[in-house]
Protein backbone atom coordinates (compact mmCIF):
# COMPACT_ATOMS: atom_id res chain seq x y z
CA UNK A 1 0.00 0.00 0.00
CA UNK A 2 1.45 3.39 -0.97
CA UNK A 3 1.91 6.18 1.55
CA UNK A 4 -0.86 8.19 -0.14
CA UNK A 5 -3.46 5.44 0.08
CA UNK A 6 -5.94 6.09 2.93
CA UNK A 7 -6.15 3.45 5.61
CA UNK A 8 -9.28 1.33 5.70
CA UNK A 9 -11.74 1.95 8.56
CA UNK A 10 -10.61 -1.35 10.14
CA UNK A 11 -6.99 -0.16 10.11
CA UNK A 12 -7.79 3.30 11.42
CA UNK A 13 -10.20 2.05 14.09
CA UNK A 14 -8.52 -1.25 14.87
CA UNK A 15 -9.32 -1.16 18.59
CA UNK A 16 -12.94 -0.20 17.97
CA UNK A 17 -13.42 -3.08 15.55
CA UNK A 18 -11.70 -5.39 18.06
CA UNK A 19 -14.36 -4.40 20.60
CA UNK A 20 -17.05 -5.28 18.05
CA UNK A 21 -15.31 -8.60 17.38
CA UNK A 22 -15.45 -9.36 21.12
CA UNK A 23 -19.20 -8.74 21.26
CA UNK A 24 -19.88 -10.88 18.18
CA UNK A 25 -17.76 -13.74 19.53
CA UNK A 26 -19.56 -13.66 22.89
CA UNK A 27 -22.93 -13.62 21.13
CA UNK A 28 -22.03 -16.63 19.01
CA UNK A 29 -20.70 -18.55 22.02
CA UNK A 30 -23.90 -17.84 23.96
CA UNK A 31 -25.95 -19.28 21.11
CA UNK A 32 -23.73 -22.36 20.92
CA UNK A 33 -24.15 -23.02 24.64
CA UNK A 34 -27.91 -23.09 24.21
CA UNK A 35 -28.05 -25.86 21.62
CA UNK A 36 -30.61 -28.57 22.26
CA UNK A 37 -34.25 -28.72 23.23
CA UNK A 38 -35.57 -25.58 24.90
CA UNK A 39 -38.96 -24.12 25.82
CA UNK A 40 -40.98 -22.07 23.34
CA UNK A 41 -40.16 -18.82 25.10
CA UNK A 42 -36.44 -19.70 25.30
CA UNK A 43 -36.51 -20.58 21.60
CA UNK A 44 -37.96 -17.15 20.89
CA UNK A 45 -35.26 -15.46 22.95
CA UNK A 46 -32.54 -17.38 21.13
CA UNK A 47 -34.03 -16.57 17.72
CA UNK A 48 -33.97 -12.87 18.56
CA UNK A 49 -30.43 -13.13 19.93
CA UNK A 50 -29.36 -14.84 16.70
CA UNK A 51 -30.90 -12.04 14.65
CA UNK A 52 -29.15 -9.45 16.81
CA UNK A 53 -25.80 -11.20 16.38
CA UNK A 54 -26.36 -11.45 12.63
CA UNK A 55 -27.02 -7.72 12.52
CA UNK A 56 -23.72 -7.10 14.31
CA UNK A 57 -21.93 -9.25 11.72
CA UNK A 58 -23.66 -7.42 8.86
CA UNK A 59 -22.71 -4.07 10.35
CA UNK A 60 -19.12 -5.25 10.77
CA UNK A 61 -18.83 -6.29 7.11
CA UNK A 62 -20.27 -3.03 5.84
CA UNK A 63 -18.30 -0.76 8.16
CA UNK A 64 -15.00 -2.48 7.42
CA UNK A 65 -15.44 -1.25 3.84
CA UNK A 66 -16.56 2.22 4.87
CA UNK A 67 -20.22 1.72 3.91
CA UNK A 68 -21.60 3.53 6.95
CA UNK A 69 -24.63 4.86 5.06
CA UNK A 70 -25.85 1.30 4.44
CA UNK A 71 -24.82 0.18 7.92
CA UNK A 72 -27.17 2.84 9.32
CA UNK A 73 -29.99 0.58 8.16
CA UNK A 74 -28.51 -2.24 10.23
CA UNK A 75 -28.50 -0.04 13.34
CA UNK A 76 -32.10 0.90 12.56
CA UNK A 77 -33.06 -2.78 12.51
CA UNK A 78 -31.25 -3.38 15.80
CA UNK A 79 -33.24 -0.58 17.43
CA UNK A 80 -36.51 -1.96 16.07
CA UNK A 81 -35.63 -5.45 17.28
CA UNK A 82 -34.84 -4.10 20.74
CA UNK A 83 -37.99 -2.05 21.26
CA UNK A 84 -40.20 -4.86 19.98
CA UNK A 85 -38.62 -7.44 22.28
CA UNK A 86 -38.73 -5.11 25.27
CA UNK A 87 -42.44 -4.61 24.59
CA UNK A 88 -42.99 -8.34 24.22
CA UNK A 89 -41.19 -9.18 27.47
CA UNK A 90 -43.21 -6.54 29.30
CA UNK A 91 -46.45 -8.46 28.63
CA UNK A 92 -48.04 -10.23 31.62
CA UNK A 93 -48.04 -13.62 29.85
CA UNK A 94 -44.66 -14.09 28.16
CA UNK A 95 -45.53 -17.45 26.60
CA UNK A 96 -48.68 -16.01 25.02
CA UNK A 97 -46.71 -12.99 23.78
CA UNK A 98 -44.12 -15.22 22.11
CA UNK A 99 -46.95 -17.23 20.53
CA UNK A 100 -48.42 -14.01 19.11
CA UNK A 101 -45.00 -12.96 17.86
CA UNK A 102 -44.54 -16.30 16.08
CA UNK A 103 -48.06 -16.34 14.64
CA UNK A 104 -47.65 -12.82 13.30
CA UNK A 105 -44.37 -13.84 11.65
CA UNK A 106 -46.17 -16.73 9.94
CA UNK A 107 -49.02 -14.49 8.80
CA UNK A 108 -46.67 -11.82 7.46
CA UNK A 109 -44.68 -14.46 5.57
CA UNK A 110 -47.82 -15.91 4.02
CA UNK A 111 -49.01 -12.48 2.96
CA UNK A 112 -45.63 -11.66 1.42
CA UNK A 113 -45.74 -14.91 -0.55
CA UNK A 114 -49.29 -14.15 -1.69
CA UNK A 115 -48.27 -10.71 -2.91
CA UNK A 116 -45.33 -12.24 -4.76
CA UNK A 117 -47.73 -14.70 -6.38
CA UNK A 118 -50.07 -11.87 -7.41
CA UNK A 119 -47.16 -10.01 -8.97
CA UNK A 120 -45.98 -13.10 -10.87
CA UNK A 121 -49.47 -13.84 -12.14
CA UNK A 122 -49.71 -10.26 -13.36
CA UNK A 123 -46.63 -10.94 -15.47
CA UNK A 124 -48.20 -14.05 -16.99
CA UNK A 125 -47.23 -16.78 -14.51
CA UNK A 126 -49.66 -19.71 -14.67
CA UNK A 127 -50.69 -20.92 -11.22
CA UNK A 128 -51.18 -24.51 -12.30
CA UNK A 129 -51.12 -26.01 -8.80
CA UNK A 130 -53.49 -23.45 -7.20
CA UNK A 131 -50.80 -22.07 -4.90
CA UNK A 132 -52.64 -18.75 -4.65
CA UNK A 133 -55.78 -20.47 -3.38
CA UNK A 134 -53.75 -22.44 -0.84
CA UNK A 135 -52.15 -19.25 0.43
CA UNK A 136 -55.54 -17.55 0.66
CA UNK A 137 -56.86 -20.47 2.67
CA UNK A 138 -53.96 -20.27 5.11
CA UNK A 139 -54.28 -16.51 5.45
CA UNK A 140 -57.96 -16.92 6.31
CA UNK A 141 -57.16 -18.97 9.43
CA UNK A 142 -58.80 -17.63 12.58
CA UNK A 143 -55.50 -17.57 14.47
CA UNK A 144 -54.42 -14.63 12.30
CA UNK A 145 -57.58 -12.53 12.87
CA UNK A 146 -55.99 -10.47 15.63
CA UNK A 147 -53.39 -9.17 13.16
CA UNK A 148 -55.76 -7.90 10.48
CA UNK A 149 -56.29 -4.24 9.64
CA UNK A 150 -59.62 -2.76 8.57
CA UNK A 151 -58.97 -3.96 5.02
CA UNK A 152 -58.45 -7.52 6.30
CA UNK A 153 -54.77 -7.43 5.37
CA UNK A 154 -52.09 -8.47 7.84
CA UNK A 155 -50.91 -5.28 9.48
CA UNK A 156 -47.29 -4.15 9.50
CA UNK A 157 -46.62 -4.63 13.21
CA UNK A 158 -47.24 -7.66 15.43
CA UNK A 159 -48.09 -5.39 18.37
CA UNK A 160 -50.17 -2.93 16.37
CA UNK A 161 -47.81 -0.15 17.48
CA UNK A 162 -45.39 1.90 15.42
CA UNK A 163 -41.72 2.22 16.33
CA UNK A 164 -42.49 5.67 17.68
CA UNK A 165 -45.25 4.34 19.95
CA UNK A 166 -43.07 1.51 21.22
CA UNK A 167 -40.29 3.98 22.02
CA UNK A 168 -42.71 6.45 23.59
CA UNK A 169 -44.34 3.80 25.79
CA UNK A 170 -41.09 2.06 26.75
CA UNK A 171 -40.16 1.88 30.42
CA UNK A 172 -36.68 3.01 29.34
CA UNK A 173 -36.79 6.79 29.04
CA UNK A 174 -33.83 6.86 26.66
CA UNK A 175 -35.73 4.93 23.98
CA UNK A 176 -37.76 7.95 22.87
CA UNK A 177 -34.66 10.12 22.76
CA UNK A 178 -32.86 7.41 20.78
CA UNK A 179 -35.81 7.29 18.41
CA UNK A 180 -35.85 11.04 17.90
CA UNK A 181 -32.10 11.49 17.46
CA UNK A 182 -30.78 8.21 16.03
CA UNK A 183 -33.65 6.24 14.52
CA UNK A 184 -34.92 9.10 12.38
CA UNK A 185 -31.45 9.78 11.03
CA UNK A 186 -30.87 6.09 10.31
CA UNK A 187 -34.26 5.92 8.57
CA UNK A 188 -33.27 8.76 6.23
CA UNK A 189 -30.15 6.79 5.31
CA UNK A 190 -32.06 3.50 4.93
CA UNK A 191 -34.66 5.11 2.68
CA UNK A 192 -32.02 6.98 0.61
CA UNK A 193 -33.73 10.31 1.23
CA UNK A 194 -32.18 13.56 -0.02
CA UNK A 195 -30.51 14.15 3.35
CA UNK A 196 -28.56 10.92 2.87
CA UNK A 197 -26.60 12.40 -0.05
CA UNK A 198 -26.32 16.01 1.11
CA UNK A 199 -22.57 15.66 1.64
CA UNK A 200 -22.18 14.80 -2.04
CA UNK A 201 -24.42 17.66 -3.17
CA UNK A 202 -22.70 20.40 -1.20
CA UNK A 203 -19.52 21.69 -2.92
CA UNK A 204 -16.20 20.96 -1.22
CA UNK A 205 -12.88 22.66 -1.77
CA UNK A 206 -10.76 20.66 -4.17
CA UNK A 207 -7.89 20.58 -1.71
CA UNK A 208 -9.86 19.01 1.12
CA UNK A 209 -12.70 17.02 -0.46
CA UNK A 210 -11.12 13.57 0.00
CA UNK A 211 -10.10 14.35 3.58
CA UNK A 212 -13.60 15.59 4.36
CA UNK A 213 -15.23 12.39 3.08
CA UNK A 214 -12.65 10.14 4.73
CA UNK A 215 -12.96 11.95 8.04
CA UNK A 216 -16.72 11.64 8.04
CA UNK A 217 -16.52 7.94 7.17
CA UNK A 218 -14.30 7.31 10.19
CA UNK A 219 -16.47 9.36 12.54
CA UNK A 220 -19.71 7.74 11.36
CA UNK A 221 -18.15 4.27 11.52
CA UNK A 222 -17.02 4.87 15.10
CA UNK A 223 -20.43 6.18 16.07
CA UNK A 224 -22.32 3.28 14.49
CA UNK A 225 -20.15 0.62 16.11
CA UNK A 226 -20.66 2.27 19.49
CA UNK A 227 -24.43 2.36 18.99
CA UNK A 228 -24.61 -1.22 17.72
CA UNK A 229 -22.77 -2.42 20.82
CA UNK A 230 -24.96 -0.31 23.09
CA UNK A 231 -28.23 -1.52 21.56
CA UNK A 232 -27.09 -5.13 21.41
CA UNK A 233 -26.04 -4.90 25.05
CA UNK A 234 -29.54 -3.77 26.01
CA UNK A 235 -30.98 -6.57 23.88
CA UNK A 236 -28.86 -9.17 25.66
CA UNK A 237 -29.87 -7.77 29.05
CA UNK A 238 -33.53 -8.05 28.07
CA UNK A 239 -33.13 -11.59 26.71
CA UNK A 240 -30.82 -12.72 29.54
CA UNK A 241 -28.99 -15.21 27.31
CA UNK A 242 -25.58 -14.75 28.93
CA UNK A 243 -26.67 -15.63 32.46
CA UNK A 244 -25.20 -15.84 35.02
CA UNK A 245 -22.45 -13.51 33.75
CA UNK A 246 -24.63 -11.14 31.68
CA UNK A 247 -23.68 -7.88 33.33
CA UNK A 248 -19.99 -8.79 33.68
CA UNK A 249 -19.68 -9.57 29.97
CA UNK A 250 -21.56 -6.45 28.94
CA UNK A 251 -19.38 -4.34 31.21
CA UNK A 252 -16.33 -5.81 29.46
CA UNK A 253 -17.83 -4.91 26.05
CA UNK A 254 -18.49 -1.33 27.03
CA UNK A 255 -15.11 -0.95 28.69
CA UNK A 256 -13.36 -2.30 25.59
CA UNK A 257 -15.28 0.20 23.47
CA UNK A 258 -14.51 3.12 25.80
CA UNK A 259 -10.82 2.21 25.86
CA UNK A 260 -10.71 1.93 22.07
CA UNK A 261 -12.40 5.30 21.59
CA UNK A 262 -10.02 6.95 24.04
CA UNK A 263 -7.01 5.42 22.30
CA UNK A 264 -8.23 6.61 18.90
CA UNK A 265 -9.05 10.10 20.10
CA UNK A 266 -5.69 10.53 21.80
CA UNK A 267 -3.64 8.67 19.24
CA UNK A 268 -2.37 6.50 22.10
CA UNK A 269 -0.49 9.50 23.48
CA UNK A 270 -3.00 10.83 26.00
CA UNK A 271 -3.72 13.87 23.82
CA UNK A 272 -6.19 14.50 20.99
CA UNK A 273 -5.13 12.95 17.70
CA UNK A 274 -5.09 14.80 14.37
CA UNK A 275 -8.28 12.91 13.41
CA UNK A 276 -10.18 14.63 16.22
CA UNK A 277 -8.71 18.09 15.74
Amino acid sequence: MSASTPNTPRETLNGVFAALDLVIDDGLRALERNNGQVSASKAGRLAVAMRGTTLLQAGQLLLEEGHWEVAAGVARQMFELLINVEHLLAQPDEDAAWADYKNFAMAADLQARRRAMTFAMGDGYQDSDDSAADLDECLALEVFDQFRDRHQNIRDSWSGKSAYKLAEQSSRSERLRQYQYYYRTWSAQAHAGPSSIIESLVPHSAAGAVEDFTGRTIRETLHLIAMLILLFSDLVIALDILAPSTHERISSWRQAMQDAIYEWRTGGRGEPSAQES
